[in-house]
């Protein structure tokens, strides 16, 4: 998540008493909980798809990180959302807030909600007619390009190491494209078996950006660490930019 979100960790009084210009720091793919004498805070990130998720019955209301457990622990059997399979099929991703859990919804982006004994308040703490404006455009590359690289930055300033996990897919080749431009120094990995596509291809990209890649493969139930032009270093991964 990056060193933004580091200055939450650890500090409960940092999310329950945060102002609303303050949690816009919260950059990325984030979920942060804080539990207070009175009150529990749960808040979702401010950018990127959501963490959060939401399901009521009507013996409680759950919010969970992955809708699956949201859906076991608000319903006594949960059921698979059939509406969302054909999307799923399409484009390997559901959107919007629907989910593949009955009853189950993703919670939006820039979400603020309070839990106390009278009940749950829900608010949206950056909305989105404010998050978003209309852009010409010719300048949406150079924009994009311009607040991907500032935000990058600002997640990988001052951290002792960095690592970027790459697949076949085009968001971690974006990010070790970006860090490179950037000339943030950091070690590369992907995981799976040699033979699988994500692998190849992510050995592919690390080539051709001359980096270093190290794989983890998992054989039976045992968990393996091969890497043929690399070393692994299990304590030198603590941010992974994808």
């Amino acid at each position: 998540m990056g060193r933004p979100a580091s200055r939450w960790a650890g500090n409960r009084g940092a999310v329950i008493d945060a102002r609303d210009s303050e949690l816009r720091g919260l950059e990325g793919i984030i979920a942060a909980v804080a539990v207070g004498d009175s009150e529990v805070v749960v808040v979702s990130g401010a950018g990127g798809v959501t963490e959060l998720y939401a399901a009521r019955s009507s013996d409680a209301c759950v919010w969970a990180t992955h809708a699956a457990a949201a859906g076991l622990l608000a319903f006594e059997d949960p059921t698979v959302e059939r509406a969302a399979i054909p999307e799923l099929i399409a484009f390997d991703y559901v959107g919007g807030d629907l989910t593949m859990v009955v009853g189950v919804r993703a919670v939006p982006t820039a979400t603020r909600i309070s839990l106390m004994r009278g009940g749950a308040t829900v608010r949206s703490y950056w909305p989105a007619s404010e998050r978003w404006a209309r852009l010409a455009e010719a300048e949406a590359q150079r924009h994009g390009e311009q607040h991907l690289l500032e935000s990058l930055d600002r997640r990988v300033s001052g951290l002792g190491s960095v690592s970027c996990g790459l697949t076949a897919g085009l968001d971690s080749r974006v990010a070790a494209v970006a860090m490179r431009e950037l000339g943030v120094s950091f070690d590369a990995f992907t995981v799976g078996e040699e033979s699988h596509p994500d692998v190849e291809a992510a050995r592919e990209v690390a080539g051709s950006l001359e980096l270093r890649i190290a794989g983890t493969a998992w054989a039976g139930s045992r968990r393996t660490r091969r890497s043929s032009s690399a070393t692994w270093r299990p304590a030198g991964a603590t941010a992974c930019a994808e």
